[in-house]
């Protein structure tokens, strides 16, 4: 688990988005809704550079449900899920790690004024 939070937080940038692809041809009364399920991240460590995190996202059925996705019928049990999407997450130290390693050297670098994230300009060494 990582020791930084800072570099797991989630902006809910893609909520409304996840929200959609659960809907029925836009109507939500025969989509998914809250209701039926939660949206799960899943934050791990990855064993090959200390500091990279993959973080996944997956639905999870609470009771047996269906929907239509781009025409198709889908059916969830209750427990079954659904994968959605991944990203990996670095702690800072990890990502001027890999960079450098990369061959890219720091030209610039600021943090936000809350210091949950930083911003890189980097360049060919």
């Amino acid at each position: 688990m990582p020791t930084d939070e800072s570099a797991f937080e989630y902006d809910g940038e893609d909520t409304e988005a996840d929200e959609a692809m659960f809907e029925a041809d836009g109507e939500a009364d025969e989509g998914i809704d809250e209701a039926d399920g939660d949206i799960v991240f899943e934050d791990t460590a990855d064993q090959r550079m200390p500091g990279l995190h993959p973080l996944s996202k997956h639905f999870l059925a609470r009771r047996d449900v269906g929907a239509l996705l781009g025409g198709e019928s889908l059916a969830l049990r209750a427990g079954e899920r659904v994968a959605m999407n991944h990203s990996y997450k670095y702690d800072e130290a990890a990502f001027l790690r890999l960079l450098a390693e990369s061959g890219f050297g720091v030209r610039w670098q600021r943090k936000s004024d809350d210091g949950r994230f930083l911003m890189v300009l980097a360049g060919p060494e």
